[in-house]
């Protein structure tokens, strides 16, 4: 498994134990809720420096 490769490679590279290493996927879920927000902050700030800017 691709996962398992990846905590290998970190303990030999990094000298720490492999109940040390911790992988997460990231999904799709994920990702879509965080463009969300970025969304989100951006229209405010523009909101916001338009009404500052007037």
């Amino acid at each position: 498994m691709e996962c398992s490769a990846v905590i290998e490679a970190l303990t030999e590279v990094t000298g720490a134990g492999s109940s040390e290493v911790n992988i997460e996927a990231v999904g799709e879920k994920w990702g879509a809720n965080i463009t969300n927000q970025a969304l989100r902050g951006l229209g405010i700030f523009l909101l916001l420096a338009i009404a500052y800017i007037s």
